[in-house]
Order: structure tokens, then sequence, then C-alpha cells
């Protein structure tokens, strides 16, 4: 019997409908498997995109560099490429010519250039006080003399005593005014006239002066001057007198 084919095919009978309404169905299980394969799924797509913009970064970070090493490689022939050429322009630059001696000045050089030169620092503008003394010839008489000027801008009062020689008698006394007729930086020229008493002629004296003026420092200064005195007795005087000599002003 359990050999007959009618044997074999009742036990491969389908269930009947019955049969599979009362079996159990299980519907939470596949839900919960269903979840868990979108999960999985999500997982591994936000992975995906993790890694996706790891590798964005990489490859902006390379070429970043890249550009960074040609930038440096630019400059760094740029530079060479400049040392090069200071070198070869330092390599071909012609020896300098020898300085050329200038011949020395002599003295009378110096003094014509320091007289003819004008330096506006060291003026006359702002004199007070002017004290000087020096030598010169008055009429056949050398000695030397004491000045004292008091400067009112381009005006001036002074007085002047003369003696012959140091330490010698009293040739004459004047006092007077001027005016400077040229004031120009450190220059400065006075038309002046003095007047007094000459006691080795024992006369009146009248004396006409021009007198140049050089500052030499801010407070120093060298004057020389020419003058044509005249005596109140004897024969009208032909003889120009001279005076040089060096002062400071106040």
């Amino acid at each position: 019997m359990c050999g007959s084919p009618s044997y074999h095919k009742s036990l491969h009978v389908p269930p009947s409908r019955t049969a599979l309404a009362a079996a159990p169905r299980f519907k939470s299980g596949g839900r919960q498997t269903i979840f868990k394969k979108s999960r999985k799924r999500k997982n591994e797509s936000k992975k995906l995109k993790t890694e996706t913009l790891k590798f964005k970064k990489q490859k902006s970070m390379k070429t970043q560099n890249s550009k960074s090493q040609t930038l440096f490689a630019g400059v760094l022939v740029s530079v060479l490429g400049a040392l090069r050429l200071a070198a070869q322009t330092t390599n071909s630059t012609p020896a300098a010519a020898a300085p050329v001696a200038t011949p020395e000045q002599t003295f009378f050089q110096s003094v014509g250039g320091y007289l003819s030169s004008i330096n506006y620092t060291n003026t006359f503008t702002n004199n007070v006080l002017e004290v000087s003394t020096g030598a010169g010839e008055t009429g056949p008489i050398l000695g030397n003399y004491v000045k004292a000027q008091h400067d009112a801008k381009r005006w001036d009062v002074s007085a002047t005593v003369r003696n012959a020689g140091i330490a010698g008698v009293i040739e004459s006394a004047e006092a007077g005014g001027g005016f400077k007729v040229i004031e120009a930086g450190d220059t400065a020229l006075t038309v002046a006239v003095e007047g007094g008493w000459d006691w080795i002629k024992h006369a009146g004296l009248v004396e006409p002066q021009m007198v140049l003026r050089k500052k030499a420092t801010k407070n120093t200064f060298f004057e020389t001057g020419l003058s044509l005195p005249e005596w109140t007795t004897g024969a009208a005087n032909k003889t120009p007198g001279f005076f040089i000599g060096t002062g400071f002003t106040y």
C-alpha cells in the first residue's frame, strides 16, 4: 500500500483554503523586517555621502597644495633670475674714473670766495648792538680803533675812538650815524659820517665812510672800509684812510 502511486499522491495534496485561513500569518514580523532593510539602506546612503565629501575635500587640498608649489617655484625662479642679472650688471660695470684733483686755493682766492658769496642763515637784520676793533690809517698816522654801534633796522648810531699804537695816546674820538644801502644775508654795505676831535692835529674832524661787513657766524663779523677825513685846519685832505677789523653782535 505504501508503495502504490495513489498513496504518494495523497501525501502531496495542497492544503485547503480553510487550513490556510486557520494557520498563523506573522504580520508583525514581516513589518519589522521591512523597517530594518529600509534603515540599513539609509545608513548605507549616509555612509556613501560621507565618503564622497571626504574624497572631494582631499581632492581640493591636493589642488591647493599643487597651486602653492607652482607659485613657490615661480617666485624662486624669478629671484634666481634677478640675482643672476644683478651679478652680470656688476661684472659689466666699468671701473669708476679716478677723481680729478682740484687745485688748492690760495689765501687771497679763499678770501675772495668768502667775500663774494652770500649766506642767508647769518644776517644783520635783528642786530641791536655791534662792537668791533681793528687797525687802520687816518691821514698819515697808523693806529688801531675801538667802535660801538647801535642798530635800528637799516639805521645806526656809532662812536669810535682811535689811538696811536698799542697803549698809545688817543688820536681822535668821533660819533655819527649811517645807513645800510645794501643788506643781503650775511653781507651789509653801510654809508656813514662821523665827526669829532683830533688831538694830534688839534682840529675838528669830519669823516665820511663806506663800510663793508660780512658775518662769520651768527654773532661775529669782519669789516673793512674806506674813509676820506677832513680837518677844520690846514689844506683839504686828498689821501683816503682805510681800516680792517673784526667784531661781535648782540
